[in-house]
């Protein structure tokens, strides 16, 4: 490396006794400024992506969306419940990346997915019609999704799930399962999309989905972060069997396991 003449070294510091007292009030109200538009602007986004929950009759809903912990950034992380009268269609997903892009890229997806699967009303075929809108957009439009489709009436979901977690299912008894799907690739990437699998919703079941940021952390083996998760959800409903405290005890994995670095979504349902 060529050393710079003693008279031509740079500094990236910045002088202070050079500036007058009005240069830095200046510079202080710009950055705050600046801060608080990203604020307002992710506030907003926040809002965009909040989950609506319909009332069902016979279906117990809760749901919770934390973004991550930095309160600029905007995530891709969605869910949405559609009441279709007959039936309950549910999905859920994670837009690859983070900021302004993911957050606008996750509404257009969630609206896209969820409509697919009203008019569809098979789960794989939903994920495969989102393949076909999202081909081409870039790796923007990237994403990790699961549908499901309940009756009620016969105590069924039918699901579909693509690159996503699968769903908890926690017992009156106070264990919890994993639900065993066939998963391909995320939406928006070449590959077969795997038929849906049909499951029994037995009484009293909680049937949890979520989004990666609760169970993963950097440097860790996703398995931790299923485990905790699984002992904190059958903890949380010991006394209280509730969807409310399920997604309570869900957020409460996340912050405690992920670090809160990650968006995180949680959606709870049980058929009463």
């Amino acid at each position: 490396m060529i050393p710079f003449p003693p008279d031509r070294r740079v500094s990236t510091f910045i002088d202070m006794e050079t500036l007058s007292f009005g240069d830095i009030v200046g510079a202080t109200v710009t950055r705050f400024r600046r801060v608080s538009e990203a604020r307002r602007l992710g506030e907003r986004l926040h809002e965009t992506l909040r989950i609506d929950l319909p009332e069902v009759d016979g279906v117990e809903l809760a749901a919770r969306y934390r973004p991550a912990f930095d309160a600029v950034a905007a995530g891709g992380d969605f869910a949405e419940v559609s009441d279709l009268g007959d039936a309950v269609a549910v999905v859920i997903g994670d837009i690859v990346g983070h900021g302004v892009d993911a957050a606008v890229h996750s509404v257009q997806l969630r609206s896209d997915l969820a409509t697919a699967l009203h008019v569809t009303r098979d789960p794989a075929a939903a994920l495969r019609v989102l393949d076909a809108r999202s081909a081409g957009r870039g790796e923007s439009c990237i994403a990790t999704a699961m549908c499901l489709l309940v009756d009620p009436s016969l105590r069924v979901a039918t699901i579909a799930t693509a690159g996503h977690p699968p769903p908890l299912v926690v017992s009156p008894d106070h264990t919890s399962d994993w639900l065993p799907l066939p998963s391909g690739p995320p939406v928006g990437m070449a590959g077969n999309r795997p038929a849906a699998t049909t499951v029994a919703i037995g009484p009293d079941d909680v049937v949890l989905c979520f989004t990666d940021g609760v169970i993963e952390r950097p440097g860790v083996v996703l398995d931790h972060g299923v485990a905790h998760l699984a002992g904190r959800v059958v903890g949380a409903t010991r006394d209280v069997r509730s969807t409310e405290a399920v997604v309570d005890a869900a957020m409460e994995a996340a912050v405690d396991f992920a670090d809160g670095r990650d968006d995180a979504v949680a959606l709870a349902l049980r058929l009463v």
